[in-house]
């Protein structure tokens, strides 16, 4: 788990640095919650590749990263079960 903990850190911060308003390095710098599912997918299907690992996470794996690390999370669905609407 340290050594996915590491990899999911050396991707976020090789994904586009500060000045990248879209990255989720800056997002995370700047306390602005994160989707999970839209992390999560970044992740599986580029972040973790770029940074020459195969290895996928899942949501729990996610959740206990951003846990670890002071990373607000958002879900895209709502308590009551409905998508939450982006503005």
């Amino acid at each position: 788990m340290e050594q996915l903990f590491g990899k999911i850190a050396e991707a976020v911060k090789t994904n586009g640095g500060v000045n990248d308003t879209s990255s989720f390095y800056f997002r995370i710098l700047m306390y602005d919650p994160i989707s999970s599912e839209e992390f999560m997918t970044w992740l599986n299907e580029e972040g973790l590749v770029n940074v020459g690992t195969e290895e996928k996470v899942n949501p729990a794996d996610v959740r206990a990263w951003c846990d670890a690390n002071g990373v607000c999370l958002a879900s895209e669905v709502a308590q009551g079960g409905s998508e939450r609407k982006r503005s």
